[in-house]
């Protein structure tokens, strides 16, 4: 748009402005972490634009590698041969899902007038909201025909809510595969319905253990022991509420690091618009390599 200034530079050109934007939101999206910075879910920038068949659109169908797992180790006899393994064997597919955000670019000239770097500012925010929109998919996808060994519903039960024997009971659900348990996410209600619960004496049950966050990240709080990520993204219906266990690299998110930015003129409103394009995929592994089961846990309570 005509005297929008970056850099020292007036920017005109529909290219330059749309470059100049995509480059400051890959840059956001650099490095980027869900679920509280947790190990639950493997988040890869690398998802391809093109697939066999032209540019991957929303719905279309892609199979999910085994990020960041090479694994056991072999023993080899003397003389012996390691057996390669394909990194990314699996028949396990998941939905590309196609994401984004359009505006009228004539209010880009007033931003630069107050914020002085629009790009910049424009990027943090669409990185902020398409993180809000990976963790909804992952918590969506975890859930999604999870197995019923895999559920615990006590919403039927004389005490249907939310307490440290429910916890332990969900957790044990995993049977003797309990290593490697690194966040719980809870909906804002059910994590202070847990904080407030008292024993015969008035002690809390709960005691609330608050840690630093990585890199200066937001502060992780524990119960049981276990990082709790509190979300009202977590699904509730009426006063069921469902919180999340996670292993660690249960999720996958597959996401295309280099979202595309495109500018165009509209002629009917006189304006000027930019059009943000992210594709990424969400995925909950039917299990790890040397685990039974998903590393995912889903326990329902009622909430008063």
């Amino acid at each position: 748009p005509e005297g929008l200034t970056h850099m020292g530079t007036t920017v005109r050109d529909t290219n330059l402005y749309t470059d100049l934007l995509q480059e400051a939101i890959s840059g956001e999206l650099a490095g980027m972490d869900v679920l509280y910075g947790s190990r639950a879910a493997v988040v890869q920038m690398t998802l391809p634009r093109n697939g066999p068949n032209g540019p991957y659109k929303g719905g279309d169908k892609v199979v999910v590698p085994y990020f960041d797992f090479v694994g056991e180790l072999e023993d080899l006899a003397e003389s012996g041969a390691l057996t390669p393994s394909a990194l990314t064997s699996t028949n396990e597919e998941a939905s590309i899902v196609h994401s984004g955000k359009a505006g009228e670019v004539t209010s880009w000239a007033q931003m630069a007038a107050s914020v002085g770097d629009p790009y910049g500012e424009y990027a943090k925010q669409f990185a902020r909201a398409f993180k809000r929109r990976i963790e909804r998919a992952l918590l969506s996808a975890a859930i999604t025909s999870l197995p019923s060994t895999n559920i615990l519903d006590i919403t039927g039960e004389a005490s249907p809510g939310i307490g440290r024997n429910p916890l332990l009971r969900a957790q044990a659900l995993w049977g003797d595969e309990q290593s490697g348990i690194v966040l719980m996410s809870m909906h804002s209600k059910v994590y202070f319905d847990a904080l407030q619960l008292v024993d015969s004496s008035g002690q809390p049950i709960f005691k609330e253990i608050v840690e630093a966050g990585p890199n200066g990240g937001e502060a992780i709080r524990k119960l049981n022991g276990i990082p709790v990520a509190i979300s009202d993204l977590n699904t509730k219906s009426g006063t069921t509420y469902s919180t999340l266990l996670f292993k660690e690299a249960a999720l996958a998110a597959w996401v295309n690091g280099a979202p595309i930015v495109k500018g165009d003129s509209d002629i009917l409103a006189d304006t000027e618009v930019t059009a943000i394009h992210a594709y990424h995929v969400a995925h909950r592994y039917k299990r790890r390599p040397g685990w039974t089961l998903p590393g995912v846990i889903k326990l329902q309570t009622t909430q008063a």
